[in-house]
């Protein structure tokens, strides 16, 4: 199958509402194949359920494992709209190169992480974060850090993180022992993280534009 019939393929199945979500593939009420977004335009990956094998001339596989995050994590309101950007992308990323997607990479792990400081007024974890946005930004103006500098920083701030992460996990579970109180929190956390993910996932894809467009 080529590109062009893989584009067909997804907006086919958007276009029959047979694109799904949270699944990687089923059957509707008629009988019809669904998919989520990954699986529409990759049969191999209908097959397998793994997103290794979307062919690497399609999508590189970082991409291909974002993707069913992009189909999955939104709000359902946003979501007819991502859908279609998406289809509307991948049929134009043909002019890409492999530095393209590699710039793609960086700019996406920036915008996740000034998404997840928004999240946070810990100093210590603010301070590895944007450790790492610096050494982003440095590779993005062309000044690419040694290897040794992204371990050290990147190390710093995974230990950080997951450290100030558990406690604060720890705290707001003994304030919320009670378990309306627990489901309130849970409904309020699910409609931030859907709205965090609408704005990550539009921002990617607007990044993905701006590259196509500078090669179109």
């Amino acid at each position: 199958m080529n590109t062009q019939q893989r584009i067909e393929r997804l907006n086919t199945f958007i276009s029959e509402g047979r694109l799904i979500r949270n699944e990687w593939t089923g059957e509707d009420g008629q009988g019809r194949e669904t998919a989520c977004l990954l699986a529409a335009i990759s049969p191999e990956v209908a097959e397998s359920w793994a997103e290794k094998d979307c062919p690497s001339d399609l999508m590189p596989e970082w991409f291909a494992r974002l993707t069913p995050w992009i189909d999955d994590t939104g709000s359902e309101e946003h979501w007819p709209e991502v859908i279609k950007k998406y289809a509307n992308l991948a049929s134009r990323w043909h002019v890409l190169s492999a530095d393209d997607w590699e710039r793609l990479e960086y700019k996406t792990k920036r915008i996740a992480l000034i998404e997840a400081r928004k999240h946070t007024n810990d100093t210590e974890v603010l301070k590895c974060v944007d450790g790492v946005i610096v050494l982003i930004n440095r590779w993005l103006a062309g000044d690419k850090p040694a290897i040794e500098v992204w371990s050290a920083a990147e190390s710093a701030a995974s230990a950080e993180i997951a450290a100030r992460s558990a406690a604060s996990a720890a705290r707001i579970a003994a304030r919320n022992a009670a378990a309306s109180a627990a489901r309130n929190a849970a409904a309020s956390a699910a409609r931030n993280a859907a709205s965090a993910a609408d704005r990550m996932i539009d921002e990617i894809l607007d990044a993905l534009e701006s590259l196509i467009e500078e090669r179109e």
